[in-house]
């Protein structure tokens, strides 16, 4: 008679899939585009729906000899304003008491906090990112691009970025008198998605590039800076903006953004925080957390950016 074997196969009650119960989080990066909008009310009057700030505009040089016997005509001053209009933002998930209590998650509640909170930094760099968008000042493609306008960008080495398009941004920014953001080294700030910081790093070469230790206090460097080149501090993220099918063919078109100092200026009324909601039901099983901030963002100095939409060798372009 063959041998009878307690097994696997015999045992099935007793042999069950195992559960890991630490639940791992989504990939994600930090703040990268809030980070640049450093113009803030300086002396607001009172708490309102909107905010208007307001920039003086230079006099015309004078040259014209003045006349040893007359009084010089006077001349008036100028100004400028923009209006940021805050809102309201936030999110908010509402789980049972039955959920955390059969969950095998041991980390349910910060696990939920903490997805709010990230939520909190995609939505507010998104709205950042949003307000950059709106400047009138856009290049295509490389230095050689023939498109004039992102519907025409293909998938060809002079709709992808090139090491002269940085030259030719930062000259434009300079031109305007825009202020660096290390005024020593003269550096603006270059963020562009890693699609494309593939094909400038191809184009430059690896020696092309400064790690940010070696040029910058490392105190100084930004949130996702990659290195230098060009006259700008590059910034690598995932979140600059990428258009899918927008050029000629079904070509995905990326956004990179060239800004210098007072690009971008923001208003808040009430800073992003963690709100834990009232527990209003009559067994208290929905337990509400969210975020919330009241706050705007507006393009500050016009001049200071600049936009150019490219495609990339390996964007998926389908």
């Amino acid at each position: 008679m063959a041998d009878a074997f307690v097994s696997t196969t015999t045992l099935t009650n007793q042999v069950k899939a195992a559960y890991d119960r630490s639940i791992a989080l989504a990939l994600r990066e930090g703040v990268v585009f809030d980070q640049f909008a450093t113009v803030r009310p300086a002396a607001q009057a009172m708490p309102g729906s909107t905010v208007v700030m307001t920039i003086w505009t230079d006099l015309a040089v004078a040259t014209t000899p003045l006349t040893e016997t007359s009084d010089p005509d006077s001349v008036s001053l100028s100004d400028s304003q923009i209006t940021i209009t805050l809102n309201e933002y936030g999110n908010v998930v509402i789980s049972t008491r039955k959920l955390r209590g059969l969950g095998f998650n041991i980390a349910f509640d910060s696990d939920i906090a903490e997805k709010v909170a990230w939520n909190a930094t995609d939505t507010i760099d998104t709205l950042a990112r949003t307000e950059l968008e709106t400047s009138a000042n856009i290049s295509f493609g490389s230095s050689t691009s023939a498109a004039t306008a992102a519907t025409q960008l293909q998938n060809i080495a002079a709709d992808r970025i090139d090491a002269n398009r940085l030259r030719i941004e930062h000259a434009k920014l300079a031109a305007a008198s825009v202020y660096a953001w290390d005024q020593g080294a003269r550096n603006y700030a270059c963020i562009m998605h890693p699609d494309v910081s593939y094909d400038l790093k191809t184009v430059t070469g690896d020696a092309g590039w400064l790690a940010p230790k070696v040029n910058v206090d490392p105190a100084g460097i930004y949130n996702n800076e990659i290195g230098t080149f060009g006259g700008f501090r590059v910034v690598e993220t995932s979140r600059a903006n990428k258009i899918t099918d927008e050029g000629s063919g079904a070509v995905d078109n990326y956004v990179t953004y060239f800004i210098g100092r007072e690009c971008l200026a923001k208003a808040v009324s009430v800073e992003p925080s963690i709100e834990i909601g009232v527990v209003a039901d009559k067994l208290n099983r929905l337990f509400p957390v969210g975020w919330y901030t009241l706050a705007g963002w507006k393009l500050y100095r016009a001049a200071a950016t600049r936009l150019n939409k490219s495609a990339s060798s390996i964007g998926v372009n389908v």
